[in-house]
């Protein structure tokens, strides 16, 4: 568990269930909802309780959420699909309100995030996705210094339309960069 200032990340548990469910309720289709084969995928509560009850999970290594300093699970994050070979890993920071990615909370759970990646796992860049609909998600990772890589066109389609899927890179910094 690690406690911040505005926030607390913790390994995803059972009684997170129902937050999890909110998150990938289909509407609005986010990219978080995309599997490896950038297509939709809406996972059934089964398959979120067995994603929880994965021992990495459990661990610390894998799905964690986040709580705000009342206790109330405001998202989660990950890195996903970790390469140590390849260097990378795709960052995972979702909140069930959108509006959440504006806070002081945001900013601590992606630096987490920046630091699990670029330090502890040496990796030397992250991925992210975003979907057409998911603004104020482009502008978090614009903010965060994420590159665009570019933008595939109607790549998803859901809801009766078709979304295009942009690409982001963030490359780890040289040693005193920052």
């Amino acid at each position: 568990m690690i406690t911040g200032q505005h926030s607390t990340i913790r390994s995803a548990e059972l009684d997170d269930l129902h937050s999890l469910r909110a998150l990938y309720a289909p509407d609005p289709p986010r990219s978080l909802h995309l599997d490896r084969r950038r297509e939709l995928y809406i996972p059934t509560s089964d398959e979120l309780r067995e994603t929880i009850n994965r021992p990495e999970v459990r661990l610390g290594f894998g799905l964690l959420a986040i709580e705000d300093r009342e206790g109330n699970v405001r998202g989660f994050c990950a890195l996903r699909g970790i390469s140590q070979e390849a260097g990378y890993a795709e960052a995972y920071l979702a909140f069930i309100d959108l509006d959440d990615l504006a806070t002081p909370m945001a900013e601590e759970v992606f630096q987490y995030l920046r630091r699990r990646a670029f330090v502890e796992l040496r990796l030397n860049k992250l991925v992210a996705f975003s979907l057409d609909l998911e603004t104020q998600w482009r502008a978090f990772l614009v903010h965060h210094g994420f590159t665009s890589d570019g933008v595939q066109r109607e790549m998803v389609y859901t809801m009766g339309a078709y979304h295009d899927v942009e690409s982001f890179t963030l490359a780890k910094q040289p040693e005193g960069a920052e």
